[in-house]
C-alpha cells in the first residue's frame, strides 16, 4: 500500500517533561521520521536512572506552522503494548513508535512540529482515586468517600491497606482480550477478541485485605494479606434449594441480576457508602485494568518466565523471598511487588481473584462491547449439589511452573480444565471454579478486588 502522507519536511522539535511523582525525568528526547518514509516516527528517549516501575506515557504532536495539535491515537513500544495513546513504556522502554500514517489525512504536510512525551501521572485528575475510610467498622452507618489526584507523597502506607479503601479511575478504551497464539503458556480458554468497554470505572489498587474485610463483615481479621474467602460471601448465594436435589436461582445470580445480599460484603459497602453500586469487575474489566495497555503475557512488558514471574507476584516459586510475610507459603502481604502502568498491585500471583462472571471455555473471536460474562447456567454433580461455575482470574500463590496439574475433581469443585498452574499467572490466564448454594465443603476461596462504574 503506497502511502501519500509526509509529517514534516524539516526538522522534529521536541519538548521534554518531568514525571513529577517520584522525579523521574525524560532525558535525550529525539524525534525521527523513518527514512525512506514508512509513515512511521521514532521517539527516542530516556528514563533516568530513578525509573522503578512501567508508566502510561502519552504523546502529543503540535503543529508549529498549522499552529494546531496533530491526532496522535496509534503510537506503541516494540514487542510490549498495543496501539493506543498513551501506551504503557518500563524502565527499559528507549523507543516510542508513532504511526503518523495511520493518524493523519492523505497528503498532509508540515515543515516542523513539537512533540511532548508526558507521563500520564503528571496530568491533573482530581478524580483519580477514590477512597473509603472504612475505619468506623462494621457498626458504621456510613463510609465517608475523598478523591485524589495523585498517590501520597509517602505512597501508599499501611492505612491504604488496613483502614482505607483505594480504587483507581480506568477511562474507557478498547483492547484485545485473551492471547495470541505464540504467547507463551497459552491456553485454549483464551479466545483472542477485541473488547470495547465504553465506561470507564474504578476498581482497587490492592486485592481486598483481610482487616478491610473485618471491618465491613465484622469478622475476625488484622493483616495486609489478601482475604480468601468464597464467591457468596462476596455477593451473596446464587442458588436457593426449593426441594429435595431441586435448586434454583436467587435475584443474586449475574448477569441475570445486578443485585447482592444484602449481609454479604459487597452488600453491606453499598448501603454505606451511598448505595454506590460496588461488585466485583467483570471479566473484561478486570484484564483491561491489569494489562494496562500491556499486550505481553505479564503486565509489566515481559512475556512469562519464572525469573519475571518471581518480579510480578507472589507465586510457588518465591515463597521464601522475604517480601511481606516471609517467610511464607500462602498469600503474602499487598503491595510487595511490581504494579503495573495504572498502579495496580498483585493482579498476577497471591491471591487467584474472583471476577462476577460466570464461566464459559470459549469467549469467542467476536468482536464485544462492555461483555457481561457468560449467562449462568446450573449444574450437579453425583452429590446432587447444584453450582454455577466461575471466573477467577490473575493465578495465585499456589502458582508456579514447578507445581503440579490440577485435575478435575467431580466431588469437591476443583477446576473442570486440566490446567497447568503455571499459565495461570498471566493476564490472559483463566480458570474456573465451582459457587455451591450453601457452605457445603470446600465451596473454593479466592481473593478479590473491589469495581464500581466512575459516573
Amino acid at each position: 500500500m503506497k502511502i501519500n502522507k509526509l509529517i514534516m519536511a524539516g526538522i522534529m522539535a521536541v519538548a521534554v517533561s518531568v514525571l513529577a511523582l517520584d522525579n523521574v525525568e525524560i532525558i535525550d528526547v529525539a524525534g525521527r521520521q523513518r527514512y525512506p518514509w514508512n509513515g512511521l516516527v521514532d521517539i527516542d528517549f530516556e528514563l533516568d536512572s530513578k525509573a522503578t516501575e512501567p508508566y502510561m506515557m502519552k504523546v502529543t504532536v503540535f503543529d508549529n506552522v498549522g499552529k494546531t495539535n496533530l491526532p496522535v491515537k496509534t503510537c506503541y513500544t516494540e514487542n510490549v503494548s498495543q496501539k493506543s495513546n498513551p501506551c504503557m513504556v518500563t524502565k527499559d522502554t528507549k523507543r516510542i513508535v508513532w504511526d503518523a500514517a495511520a493518524d493523519l489525512p492523505d497528503g498532509f504536510r508540515c515543515s516542523n512540529v513539537l512533540v511532548t512525551c508526558q507521563d500520564m501521572r503528571t496530568i491533573e485528575d482530581a478524580n483519580r482515586y477514590m477512597v473509603i475510610d472504612l475505619s468506623g467498622g462494621s457498626s458504621a452507618s456510613s463510609y465517608p468517600i475523598s478523591y485524589m489526584s495523585t498517590p501520597p507523597a509517602a505512597g501508599w502506607t499501611d492505612e491504604y491497606k488496613l483502614t482505607k479503601l483505594v480504587l483507581r479511575r480506568v477511562e474507557a478504551g478498547s483492547f484485545m482480550m485473551g492471547s495470541p497464539d505464540d504467547e507463551i503458556g497459552k491456553y485454549p480458554n483464551e479466545t483472542y477478541h477485541k473488547v470495547k468497554l465504553t465506561k470507564p470505572f474504578y476498581i482497587g489498587i490492592f486485592e481486598i485485605t483481610t482487616k478491610q474485610w473485618s471491618l465491613v463483615t465484622g469478622d475476625s481479621g488484622s493483616t495486609r494479606k489478601p482475604v480468601l474467602v468464597t464467591y457468596e460471601k462476596i455477593r451473596g448465594n446464587a442458588l436457593a434449594e426449593y426441594a429435595i436435589n431441586c435448586y434454583r436461582k436467587t435475584s443474586y445470580c449475574w448477569p441475570d441480576s445486578v443485585n447482592v445480599d444484602a449481609s454479604s460484603f459487597v452488600g453491606k459497602l453499598r448501603s454505606r457508602c451511598g448505595n454506590i453500586p460496588f461488585d466485583l469487575p467483570t471479566e473484561a474489566q478486570w484484564e483491561y485494568a491489569t494489562r494496562g495497555g500491556c499486550e505481553k503475557g505479564l503486565n509489566v512488558g515481559l512475556d512469562l518466565s519464572e525469573a519475571n514471574l518471581n518480579e510480578v507476584g507472589r507465586n510457588i516459586n518465591n515463597t521464601a523471598d522475604g517480601l511481606g510475610d516471609a517467610p511464607s507459603d500462602t498469600v503474602t502481604f499487598v503491595g510487595c511487588y511490581m504494579p503495573n502502568s495504572l498502579g495496580l498491585f498483585d493482579t498476577i500471583g497471591n491471591a487467584a481473584e474472583w471476577c462476577v462472571d460466570a464461566y464459559t471455555a470459549d469467549l469467542g473471536t467476536a468482536a464485544q462491547t462492555d461483555p457481561k460474562g457468560a449467562k449462568a447456567t446450573l449444574d450437579s454433580n453425583h452429590y446432587g449439589r447444584a453450582y454455577i461455575l466461575r471466573v477467577l482470574r490473575g493465578g495465585g500463590y499456589i502458582n508456579g511452573p514447578n507445581g503440579a496439574e490440577v485435575f478435575s475433581d467431580d466431588v469437591w469443585g476443583a477446576t473442570y480444565i486440566k490446567f497447568s498452574p503455571y499459565k495461570a499467572c498471566r493476564s490472559a490466564g483463566r480458570i474456573s471454579n465451582k459457587t455451591h448454594w450453601s457452605a457445603y465443603p470446600p465451596n473454593f476461596q479466592g481473593g478479590f478486588r473491589i469495581c464500581c462504574p466512575a459516573e
